[in-house]
């Protein structure tokens, strides 16, 4: 069971005898608790040492990732997540190339795009806030 898997990994067999996770009722009654339970055990080690650990045991994990950690992931697995481009300062902002989020979904035939750069701040506000005012 994944639970016996977790407790031995995180070298906590002492919640298998413990009755605030005797079940899943029981843990989920005590959920903070456990899961204060679980970071402590957690801090002890590094995340890279944490899945190998925990992947080795059979349990599915990955890690939590920042922003910047997310597309340094999605670099170095090739899979090209930012357009930088330049719309030539046409949509009114400003002129030079910008960066933007490319999309996730990849289709051969009709590949999305990014047709212009995000709004300035503030730059339809007064548009938007004559729809709202009425």
């Amino acid at each position: 069971m994944l639970w016996e898997k977790l407790c031995t990994a995180l070298d906590r067999e002492v919640w298998l005898t413990d009755e605030r996770f005797a079940n899943n009722e029981a843990r989920m009654v005590h959920a903070d608790e456990l899961e204060a339970e679980i970071e402590g055990a957690l801090a002890e080690r590094s995340t890279a040492e944490w899945l190998e650990c925990l992947r080795a045991a059979g349990i599915p994990a990955g890690p939590i990732n920042t922003v910047r950690g997310a597309f340094r992931d999605a670099a170095e697995l090739g899979l090209d997540p930012v357009d930088e481009l330049d719309d030539g300062g046409t949509t009114g902002g400003r002129p030079g190339p910008f960066r933007s989020v490319r999309s996730p979904i990849r289709m051969s035939a009709t590949p999305p795009t990014v047709r212009r750069r995000p709004p300035n701040n503030d730059e339809h506000g007064r548009e938007v806030r004559s729809e709202v005012e009425d």
